[in-house]
Formats: C-alpha cells, sequence, structure tokens
C-alpha cells in the first residue's frame, strides 16, 4: 500500500494513542466543533484559535505578512546583493524561530484545550456511554487485592 493511499491518522486519534493518555476518551469532531461546549475556553487557552484548529487538523491560516519584508527590501540599494541576501537570511531564521516557539506553544495549547473539552464531553451522554465502554473492557485496571477478585476499577 502506497503512503499516498493510506489515510492520516487525526489529531485527536494521536494525542489519545499517547503514552499516558490511555485514560482519555477520543471526543467526536462534531462535539469540538459545537461553539456551546467551547464556551468560556478562549479566556482559558492560550493561541485558543491555532489550537482548535491543530485539534480540528484545519490548516492553520498564515498570520505573518511579508510586509516589513517588502519595506527592508526597498531600503537597500539594487547594487548590494550579497547585503540584500544576508538580510533575506536573517529574516528568515526570525521567522524560523518564531515559528518554531509559536508550535510548541501551540502544541501545548491545543493538549490543555483538548483536556478541558475532554472533561466536558465526559460527562456528556456520548462521552459517558464511551467511559463505560472502557470501564468494561477493563482499559483502567483492575484492583490488586485478593478479596476484590480482580474487579475493574
Amino acid at each position: 500500500m502506497s503512503s499516498s493511499s493510506q489515510v492520516a491518522e487525526s489529531w485527536i486519534s494521536a494525542f489519545c494513542s499517547l503514552v499516558g493518555h490511555e485514560y482519555f476518551a477520543e471526543v467526536s469532531e462534531d462535539f469540538v466543533e459545537d461553539d456551546f461546549n467551547l464556551t468560556g475556553l478562549q479566556s482559558q487557552v492560550p493561541m485558543y484559535k491555532e489550537a482548535l484548529e491543530m485539534i480540528l487538523d484545519v490548516e492553520p491560516e498564515d498570520d505573518y505578512s511579508d510586509d516589513d519584508d517588502e519595506d527592508e527590501d526597498e531600503d537597500l540599494d539594487d547594487d548590494d546583493e550579497d547585503m540584500r541576501d544576508a538580510a533575506a537570511y536573517r529574516r528568515q531564521e526570525r521567522r524560523h524561530m518564531r515559528m518554531a516557539s509559536d508550535l510548541s506553544v501551540m502544541e501545548s495549547s491545543a493538549e490543555m484545550l483538548y483536556g478541558l473539552i475532554h472533561q466536558r464531553y465526559i460527562t456528556s451522554r456520548q462521552g459517558i456511554q464511551q467511559m463505560a465502554e472502557k470501564y468494561e473492557a477493563g482499559h483502567f485496571g483492575a484492583c490488586p487485592r485478593v478479596y476484590c477478585g480482580q474487579a475493574k476499577v
């Protein structure tokens, strides 16, 4: 099977399959997309919009404008190619550093936002059903005490 025919795993599925995240339920995208379920979360999560886009696997909008870059290019003489190349390289490095730091903040914000959404989801009818299925399947383990008879926890 070629890599182009494989279906990409969603952010939610990937997050829930990480080690230590086995207790998380996979929240449906319909629940995440419903604004009512997200009420009040915007003030609690930094970079809320970007984090939500990451969770929903939406391509982020490019907020970085190239207007500043064009202004810097106009200030340089046309004769000085080396200086222009060096300035372009520095701009590209700054943009790369800014994007790398933003990405780590976005990832942690997405994890925080998913945790908050998960809290709300598992109190919904669908979430309770999903958590009950996890309990019945023994996802949370069994009591180690002898007299418990391996009761599910």
